[in-house]
């Protein structure tokens, strides 16, 4: 065998598109350039696509213009890309994302700003942290993910009287929100969640959280009524075993008079 033989082209698409999910989308996308045995590869069968704009980070840029940049190249990736699934996504930026239109266009085009309808049935892992942003396309993006089972949400609500709904297929769940005082709230009945970590949030609702082994929580029970369906998130954390709560969650939860379920006391520390 040649000394400068190309043994990595001559594997298999399957195993190219793997060692390509290990790099940043933006030098995988790159390796198209190599030789036109990898012309397509990323194309047809890349199904990890982690977008960040340190990717495209220049010192005289400032954030409007890394975000138009961040944009285009999504955009061009989901324009090129041929359709097969998405198993994971990161979107990670710094501008937020409500003055400007997003989209990703081919498989997927929404604008986050106004999207209706959104389809990623095949997506399992969701990592989102923007700025500011409407609780209903929110909502919008998340009913159009059926499969999904790991969602992490960062975000400033812009409506704080929104309600969050996540899928039901989750099994961990991740939800900051950014606003100082409450900025949204949140319905869960996710009956195969094991994780749930959420901050800066008012429960609307809690049921079948009954497989969740561990919980960090920290909550706004702005009334009476929201300090009920904060026990009630309590009391349905049945199969619990390690539990968080913040200072300021039991210190607001004293107000309604009644103390946490029996058999969360052993379980509680405070952050």
């Amino acid at each position: 065998m040649e000394e400068n033989a190309d043994r990595i082209s001559n594997l298999p698409d399957f195993v190219l598109s793997h060692i390509l999910s290990f790099l940043p989308i933006k030098t995988a996308v790159s390796t198209s350039l190599l030789s036109p045995r990898w012309r397509h590869i990323w194309k047809k069968h890349l199904s990890v696509l982690d977008f960040s704009d340190d990717d495209f980070f220049q010192p005289n840029d400032d954030r409007l213009e890394l975000f138009k940049t961040l944009a285009v190249f999504v955009n061009g990736v989901f324009t090129l890309r041929k359709p097969c699934e998405v198993s994971k996504m990161r979107l990670s930026c710094t501008h937020s994302l409500v003055a400007h239109k997003f989209s990703l266009n081919g498989a997927v085009y929404f604008n986050l700003k106004r999207a209706k309808a959104i389809r990623l049935p095949s997506l399992k892992k969701l990592q989102l942290h923007i700025g500011y942003v409407e609780v209903s396309p929110m909502n919008a993006l998340l009913s159009g993910c059926p499969n999904l089972e790991t969602l992490d949400l960062c975000f400033y609500a812009e409506d704080s009287g929104g309600i969050i709904r996540v899928p039901p297929s989750l099994k961990w769940l991740k939800i900051i929100i950014n606003n100082s005082d409450a900025g949204a709230s949140l319905e869960i009945d996710v009956p195969v969640l094991e994780y749930l970590c959420i901050a800066n949030i008012t429960i609307t609702d809690a049921n079948n959280l009954q497989n969740v082994v561990e919980a960090s929580v920290d909550v706004f029970p702005s009334s009476a009524a929201s300090a009920f369906t904060f026990l009630k998130l309590l009391s349905a954390l049945t199969g619990i075993k390690h539990l968080v709560l913040s200072r300021s969650t039991t210190k607001r939860d004293s107000r309604s008079g009644r103390p946490p379920p029996r058999y969360a006391t052993g379980l509680l520390s405070a952050i």
